[in-house]
């Protein structure tokens, strides 16, 4: 995560879906955790804002699992005073048409979260 002589003003990180899956569920809370600790280790003082992962369709979804992984990062992020959570599904419309294999974000969906994302990013002052 840290790059030598890079010292941000500001850190956001937007997270993805690709281990909701793993094979042990808890090896995707044991992950966040030690990853949200790193964070704010390295950038102690710093504000940070997190974007948990968006909404998706995919077929083989796991909705209960995915919920409960998305539970986690919220869970995570509240521990931290200098953290800021944006919800990723506010920056979607839950339409397909914003997908482009029912994962991810295609050129309109990028824009739509691009938008949301800025006027979340004014709203709270990041």
């Amino acid at each position: 995560i840290a790059v030598d002589g890079f010292e941000p003003d500001k850190v956001m990180t937007f997270l993805g879906t690709n281990w909701y899956d793993a094979p042990d569920k808890y090896d995707y809370e044991k992950a966040t955790v030690e990853f949200y600790a790193r964070l704010t280790e390295l950038y102690h003082g710093k504000q940070i804002l997190c974007v948990s992962p968006i909404w998706r369709c995919d077929d083989s979804l796991d909705k209960e699992r995915f919920d409960w992984c998305r539970e986690i990062v919220k869970r995570e992020c509240q521990k931290y005073e200098n953290i800021t959570l944006v919800d990723g599904f506010s920056l979607l419309p839950n339409v397909e048409e914003c997908l482009c294999d029912k994962v991810h974000p295609n050129e309109y969906g990028c824009y739509m979260i691009a938008k949301s994302l800025y006027n979340k990013m004014k709203e709270v002052k990041f």
